[in-house]
């Protein structure tokens, strides 16, 4: 069987400016385009990733032409020489976040052919949350014809027995450093080391003493391997695009096909720095009081708590949460079954202050959540399947991966 994580051919650009070149996961900041605008100014004297990903904020905007510019910028960069390629590598990283904590991942190839992102899927790579398939088809039409591919994928391993990210960290003084620099709009530094030859052989061991160890854990259960943490979306559109290719060519299936393969960040779930952030909740253009009037019908007292904000009023409301163990087992459905019988419409928000802001609108209404437990985690989807959409997010806004590494995707 095919490693579901190994090394990879990774490019990275040759620039002295690299806080311009790297940018946010396209799928942050969707109801501020300010933040989008302010990239764009920073992004001008050269190459950028920018110019080779569609932020969701502006993912309807003309997308024939955009995708096109997208698949263009990258043939473009990558055929004036603008990358390095590092041939069957990893990259060890440290993200430096805003509160001084690091962050660890380990950058590398994951096997399309062992992720399934349905609801109760028994493959050994799985999504932790539902899969919206409407989010797919403008997200594959950039990857169908595109030379490159720049992840935002974070993958989670459940790692409480080998310490393959210690390990890795034990090596970290022995590699060379490629990158270390501030990101761009307050996203903390991030740095990046190289790993290949003995080095890259010693973590696919690591790797797959974890494999053997995840695929005894749960007997009673499906084997679980790795889970999509951030950037779901993205490695689904991958998968069908994959899909797609092989549909026609089923040589694209074959072991080693480069077409077979997505770049992600792996981490670790039991690293004490991971922290699952909720991921809110804001409706817009909707009757307030008739909000009030149904969530009130809704809550109970002895339940787990969330907040709602309407203009500069803040309510504590409960939800019995017994059946599921978190609140949006419960909310979402309602969310849902509420905008399709009263209009109106739903953004999924990171951090309480945008929350806030956002809510002070007319006919708008904000829901702050709790952070998802990490006890069970991996369990509970091995088990009972995908969490909600938009249930958890690892990290606030600004947290989020940065496009830094590359990986070329089709056959020139």
């Amino acid at each position: 069987m095919s490693r579901l994580f190994r090394a990879a051919d990774i490019l990275l650009p040759k620039t002295e400016h690299p806080e311009t070149w790297a940018v946010i996961a396209c799928d942050q900041h969707t109801s501020e385009p300010d933040y989008w605008k302010k990239a764009e100014e920073l992004c001008t004297e050269e190459y950028s990733s920018l110019d080779m990903i569609i932020p969701e904020a502006r993912l309807n905007e003309h997308a024939e032409g955009r995708i096109r510019r997208v698949q263009e910028a990258m043939e473009k960069a990558y055929d004036s020489g603008w990358f390095t390629e590092y041939r069957e590598a990893y990259i060890y990283v440290e993200r430096t976040l805003l509160d001084g904590r690091i962050r660890r991942g380990l950058v590398g190839c994951v096997d399309l052919e062992q992720y399934d992102y349905h609801d109760h899927a028994e493959t050994m790579i799985r999504a932790t949350e539902k899969t919206v398939a409407e989010r797919i088809p403008p997200r594959r039409a950039v990857r169908q014809n595109a030379l490159l591919e720049l992840p935002h994928v974070i993958l989670l391993m459940d790692d409480d027995t080998v310490g393959v990210m210690d390990r890795i960290t034990a090596m970290r003084d022995t590699l060379p450093l490629l990158y270390d620099f501030e990101l761009m709009l307050g996203g903390g530094r991030i740095r990046g080391w190289l790993i290949e030859k003995e080095n890259a052989d010693a973590v696919t061991a690591y790797m797959d003493a974890y494999m053997e160890c995840q695929k005894k854990k749960f007997p009673d259960c499906p084997p679980l391997c790795f889970a999509s943490g951030d950037g779901n979306h993205s490695l689904a559109s991958a998968k069908a695009a994959y899909l797609q290719k092989k549909a026609k060519d089923p040589a694209v299936g074959a072991e080693g096909r480069i077409e077979r393969y997505a770049l992600v960040e792996l981490e670790d779930l039991q690293d004490p720095v991971q922290v699952f952030e909720p991921i809110h909740r804001v409706l817009f253009d909707i009757d307030t009081d008739t909000l009030l009037h149904s969530l009130r019908i809704l809550t109970k007292e002895d339940g787990m708590p969330f907040r709602l904000v309407i203009g500069e009023q803040e309510y504590t409301m409960y939800l019995d949460t017994k059946s599921y163990g978190y609140q949006l087992g419960v909310l979402q459905p309602f969310l849902d079954a509420y905008c399709a019988a009263y209009g109106g419409r739903m953004d999924y928000i990171h951090g309480e202050e945008t929350v806030r802001q956002l809510a002070r609108q007319p006919r708008t209404a904000g829901f702050l959540l709790e952070p998802l437990s990490k006890d069970g985690f991996f369990r509970n989807i091995a088990k009972s399947g995908v969490y909600p959409r938009k249930t958890f997010s690892i990290g606030e806004a600004e947290e989020k991966r940065y496009y830094m590494e590359a990986r070329r995707i089709k056959e020139r």
